[in-house]
């Protein structure tokens, strides 16, 4: 793997690409992190769905069961295997000391924005599970 350098000894890298690179690296740690989370947030619904006896806080149950249950075993898993492949294709680039391919910049931001649009969507599904797993505390 090509190690990511404002230089190398054949050029100069664009400082948009080395951008692009710690952006991806952030978004796959993000990842992993959801992943773990996700597994405690499981484990809390698990433990407190049982306390709640109302019609409206079963639904509720099952709508954030059905968040995890999305998140963990699609959404995010997806995620990071677009951002993956978006990282080998950076590595192809600097491989081929090609920093001219628009197309790869234009898959950035639509991914990074993809990445970002999840980002705040998780976060509100997980201020509003601790929210609702509170009342039963």
């Amino acid at each position: 793997m090509i190690s990511v350098l404002s230089t190398t000894n054949s050029y100069i890298l664009q400082p948009s690409l080395v951008e692009m690179h710690r952006q991806s690296l952030e978004y796959l740690s993000a990842t992993a992190l959801w992943k773990r989370e996700l597994r405690f947030f499981q484990k809390l619904l698990d433990q407190y769905a049982p306390k709640f006896s109302t019609v409206d806080d079963k639904k509720r149950v099952d709508h954030f069961q059905n968040l995890l249950t999305y998140y963990s075993g699609e959404l995010v898993d997806e995620l990071n295997r677009k951002i993956r492949q978006h990282e080998n294709n950076l590595s192809r680039l600097l491989q081929e000391k090609n920093e001219s391919d628009t197309q790869y910049f234009h898959e950035h931001k639509g991914l990074m924005a993809q990445a970002e649009s999840f980002s705040k969507s998780y976060d509100e599904f997980h201020h509003s599970l601790y929210d609702f797993i509170e009342k039963v505390m």
